[in-house]
């Protein structure tokens, strides 16, 4: 509905890919096709939503594309005239607006994506790739797509994003609405992401993935590219201590398994980055951005005390035991 009251609805194609539910949309469809142009694809198979929104974008050549997730809705009927305007009189390769977060209903979160040469923090304002536009040129021409991971689909993209992007823009609009699914794949029952061992792991695996695909695009050597690796650094170790303090003692291995693998890519890459003041900046930007962590826990692990560990581990093939952590 919120995308029939858009007052360019006239020109907006909707590209529905169905990832195989058991829902039947042909009446909903019929109802729409009146007073919108859409397509509507059905896949064969569950593939989770990286897939989903990778096989919708190659279905389609129009020149600007935006994201809209089953539970969300754009705020009002201006939300993609804002962002088509700014990014069609700018020529840049995308645009970011505000957007609310609602809870079941209830309470509202106003949140500003912060201007994206200025936001650094992965966990925080790079990963979600609602309330933007795109360049279809930008994106192609980047070989920038959606992996096929289940979880935290939108990270590597939009570090590929930001790590290659010289010309984005930032509109001060509220232009979309997330609605939190409590049981939706990453958030959980007091309104956080990421909270339990799994979402906690496989975003630890999808910054892994991410670094993997700046290796075969050649993008180590930009100077993006490493910040986004010291800001992971800084987040997955708030991640650590979340998980040291609420999970099981498998899953905090797991979690140093995966944190492990994260940190041998960046430091095989980037020589002498734990002791740079890059990774002292990320962090302190961490502290603010993860808030929420060290209000709730006081770290029994430091920092670089976990990075040293990372380190004196690295190559190695170990027990975590060997971290020396009474995990769990």
């Amino acid at each position: 509905m919120s995308i029939t009251m858009q007052n360019i609805s006239d020109i907006v194609r909707v590209t529905i890919v169905d990832d195989n539910s058991s829902t039947d949309y042909s009446d909903l469809i019929n109802t729409f096709n009146k007073l919108l142009d859409i397509q509507y694809i059905k896949l064969q198979n569950n593939q989770g939503v990286g897939h989903a929104r990778k096989v919708g974008f190659e279905s389609t050549t129009c020149p600007y594309v935006t994201y809209l997730d089953a539970d969300d809705v754009f705020y009002n009927e201006y939300s993609l005239a804002l962002l088509y305007e700014k990014i069609f009189k700018t020529k840049c390769n995308f645009v970011s607006g505000n957007f609310i977060r609602e809870y079941n209903s209830e309470s509202t979160e106003s949140c500003l994506p912060s201007q994206p040469k200025l936001s650094k923090v992965p966990g925080k304002n790079q990963t979600w790739v609602f309330s933007r536009m795109f360049s279809r040129d930008y994106l192609v021409s980047h070989n920038i797509y959606f992996s096929d991971m289940r979880y935290n689909e939108d990270v590597s993209y939009m570090q590929l994003c930001l790590c290659q992007s010289t010309n984005h823009e930032y509109i001060n609009n509220t232009v979309y609405v997330q609605h939190c699914n409590m049981n939706s794949l990453t958030r959980s029952d007091n309104n956080e992401f990421h909270k339990d061992a799994k979402g906690l792991i496989n975003f630890i695996e999808a910054l892994s993935y991410a670094h993997m695909k700046k290796r075969e695009l050649n993008l180590i050597g930009i100077e993006k590219s490493k910040e986004q690796a010291t800001d992971g650094l800084a987040v997955g170790y708030w991640y650590f201590i979340q998980c040291y303090n609420e999970e099981s003692t498998e899953s905090c291995e797991k979690y140093l398994e995966a944190f492990q693998k994260f940190y041998n890519m960046v430091t095989d890459d980037y020589s002498g980055i734990i002791q740079s003041d890059l990774l002292k900046n990320s962090y302190f930007v961490s502290l603010n951005s993860m808030i929420d962590v060290p209000n709730k826990y006081i770290p029994t692990v430091g920092f670089y005390e976990l990075m040293n560990d990372l380190e004196t581990n690295k190559h190695e093939v170990k027990d975590v035991s060997s971290y020396g952590y009474e995990l769990g």
